[in-house]
């Protein structure tokens, strides 16, 4: 059994070791024991989940950007900016909450990093937990098509242009274990 204090010592080491950074090689990068755990999958299912390329439109109309996909844990994707898109920032894991002793007897506690800053070009990072991501946009260009790769695909439905079909049928079997519903 990890005690509290045990737990908070490696929750402050992983966000030392992988707090803001953008240039992350795979060699760094790992996994933590719990991470599959956490979102209610498997590492099997995960590593038998295809890793894909996407590009996602982002505006400035609207603050908040929750992309339909997950980086798998401990595994490094890539995330490819356009030229004045500096300062572009995301929170990991924004829809979980912070955990003290009583909490989810399942999930760790403190799995979100807020205020990754990304920068034009490519940037590469890695999360053990594994995460979804919220990215934050208000630029001056707009609207900017990101590309990210090495993600896997999570059910999204938008209602409203997704149809009950569509979602039967497609976006429920993306293998991703975080859906999102969005209006």
């Amino acid at each position: 059994t990890c005690t509290t204090q045990a737990l908070q010592q490696e929750i402050n080491s992983i966000n030392s070791r992988y707090g803001g950074k953008i240039k992350v090689n795979q060699n760094e990068a790992f996994y933590h024991p719990r991470s599959f755990e956490n979102w209610f999958t498997t590492k099997e299912e995960m590593d038998a989940a295809d890793r894909v390329k996407i590009k996602f439109t982002l505006t400035s109309g609207y603050d908040y950007h929750m992309i339909p996909a997950w980086i798998p844990p401990g595994e490094v994707v890539t995330l490819e900016l356009p030229a004045g898109a500096d300062g572009l920032q995301c929170e990991l894991n924004s829809h979980t909450r912070q955990y003290g002793p009583g909490g989810y007897a399942q999930r760790l506690p403190n799995m979100i990093y807020k205020g990754l800053t990304f920068h034009a070009g490519e940037n590469k990072f890695a999360w053990p937990y594994g995460a979804n991501i919220l990215f934050w946009y208000g630029g001056n260009v707009d609207p900017i098509d990101i590309n990210i790769s090495g993600v896997i695909l999570c059910p999204y439905f938008y209602y409203g242009l997704h149809t009950d079909e569509e979602w039967e049928e497609d976006l429920v079997k993306r293998p991703g274990p975080f859906a999102i519903f969005d209006t």
